[in-house]
Formats: structure tokens, sequence, C-alpha cells
């Protein structure tokens, strides 16, 4: 069985339920996995009944029928899950028991994290203090379970040379002895990408860059006045961050490292360096619209973060077309 590792804030992530301002249970497609079916089939009463009727069997992949404003058919008017309040946790199909979680497979590991779509956990990653460490999971018996068909293999060279470049670009984001744009500038110097006096001109202006993010596909209309606001801005953007507390954004730019340079099943020899540019672009976006919309606090940047990481992380065409933007900048 494969080794897990996860952030070292990984374990200390729950999810806030009715609290919660931005359900995952409202506006999103909740596919329904093939073991679930099984299970939900031998379910009897009205709860049996509930879930004949809300599932629709005929779609590929079967998934929950919403209701006409879009939300789980389970979720109540409390802003709870019938199905946890009646079944218990271990009822949920695995795309709702995931959420907010992702994970890259490697031939030697399985690495999870957490996502920033999701409030409680963008608040959790951008208020971390103690620097950004990747950690071993322990290998209790739901994550045994969960992995043990993955099957043990050697690092190809160019996986393991990927690993340790992100290790080492890990190591100069905590030396806190330095300015964070002094720090950004050696992860470029280190990832071999030129970058030019301004960061924004080396991936664009933001006016471009607002363009580009106009051009996709769009999901809450709060995004366009984000766009708005970001496309009035001229400064450059690592000058902008040395006036603020770092840490929140030395946390995004190891969250971005940390998800996309093993995102891959498979990997290029220049992967790292489309992969940290793309790591600092989207610590640079989403500082530069906070600092647009005049956001003062932890709390307004987290909301950017998620609306961030909705609008472009869970849009698979979306996140596409920025990291090709971003590849057609370093190369």
């Amino acid at each position: 069985m494969k080794t897990v590792y996860v952030p070292n804030y990984y374990t200390r992530f729950s999810c806030i339920a009715a609290a919660c301002r931005h359900t995952c249970c409202v506006g999103w497609e909740i596919d329904v996995d093939r073991e679930a079916l099984v299970r939900y089939a031998s379910v009897g009463g009205d709860m049996g009944r509930r879930l004949a009727m809300c599932i629709d069997r005929e779609a590929d992949p079967p998934c929950f029928r919403l209701t006409p404003d879009e939300r789980c058919p389970f979720l109540n008017q409390n802003g709870l899950c019938d199905l946890i309040t009646e079944l218990g946790e271990d009822s949920l199909c695995q795309i709702c028991s995931d959420h907010p979680r992702f994970r890259n497979v490697l031939p030697d590991r399985v690495e999870l994290g957490l996502g920033l779509c999701c409030e409680a956990a963008a608040k959790l990653i951008l208020s971390q203090t103690e620097p950004f460490s990747v950690v071993e999971l322990s290998p209790d018996k739901a994550v045994r379970e969960r992995y043990a068909h993955e099957e043990m293999r050697e690092l190809d060279e160019t996986a393991a040379e990927l690993l340790e470049r992100r290790e080492h670009l890990f190591t100069i984001l905590r030396d806190r002895s330095m300015p964070l744009s002094d720090r950004i500038r050696h992860i470029f110097h280190h990832s071999d990408v030129d970058l030019s006096e301004s960061t924004a001109n080396a991936f664009k202006s933001f006016p471009q860059i607002g363009a580009i993010l106009r051009d996709m596909e769009r999901l809450d209309p709060a995004w366009d006045t984000c766009l708005d606001a970001l496309e009035t801005l001229t400064e450059d953007p690592l000058c902008e961050l040395d006036r603020e507390t770092t840490v929140a954004y030395e946390n995004l730019v190891c969250y971005f490292l940390y998800r996309y340079m093993t995102a891959d099943a498979t990997f290029w020899p220049d992967a790292h360096r489309t992969r940290a540019a793309f790591a600092v672009l989207c610590t640079v976006i989403i500082h530069a619209i906070h600092r647009a919309v005049g956001g003062k606090d932890l709390d307004s940047l987290c909301e950017i973060a998620r609306m961030f990481s909705s609008e472009i992380e869970y849009s698979e065409e979306n996140l596409e077309r920025l990291m090709g933007e971003v590849e057609d900048a370093v190369f």
C-alpha cells in the first residue's frame, strides 16, 4: 500500500455544516458512486423511498436530482444533511465524503489536501502561522482500506526530481527572514523562469489577466465585480505584498505548489517551471483582487480565495486555460 501524505494542517479540518455560508450542497452536481448506489438500494422505509426518487440512475454517472433551486434533495432547511442525521456519516456517497479534499496519486505515494473552495478549509489554510510542511498521515483503518488497492511503485526520475524541487521551493518559502517578494523571486530563479521587473508584466498586465478570466466560464455574479476591480490595477503586485502581513500569502503559494506540482499522473521535464509560475500567479491574482475591492482582513481574503478557487480550480476548462496562459508566458 502506498504511503499517504498531507499538509501539516490537514487533520485539523472539520466541516462547519449549517454555519457554512457557501454550502457545497447547493449549486453543485452530486455524483453517486457505484458502492453508494448498492448501499442506498438496501435502505428501507421512508428514506429508502426518498433515495429511490432522488437518484437519477439514467445519468452518466448517476447523480442526485437537485431541487429547482439547485439544492441537494437531502439538504434540509436547517442546513444539515438528512442522510447523515438519519443514516450516519458512513452513508454519504464518495464525492460528499471527500469534499473539499483532493488527492494526487504518485507511483510511491498518495497526497491528500484540502481545497480552497470550502470556506472552512480556506480559513484553516490561510490562518496558519506554523510554516507549511508535508507530513505522513497516520495509517488508520479507514485510510488503509481506502488506498489498499494502490500499488507501490518506484518513482521515475522526472517525478522524483519534481518532488525534490517542490521541497526546495517550500524551504525557500519558509525562510521568513526574507520579505515574501524576495522569496517569490527566489522561487522563479530556482525554477528557471525569467522574471521581468514586474510580475504583472511577466504574465501580461492586470487588465489583460482580467480579460482572460472574464472570457472563461463564470459561476457567481460577484466574480464579475472582482474582475472589474482587478482590471483597474497597475502596481507591481510583489511590492504591494510586502506592505501587508504576508503569512497568509505564503500559505497560498504553498497551497498551490502542493496541489499542482504533482497533479498529473505523468510528468514532463519542465513541469516545475509552469507549476511554480502558476502557484505565484494565482496568489498574485487573489492578492490583487483583495486589494482592489478594498479588503482589509483575513476573513475578506478567505472569501476572495474561496471564490477564486470555485471559479478556477473547480472548472476543469478554466483551470486548463489559466495553466495554458502561464505556460505560454514562461516558455
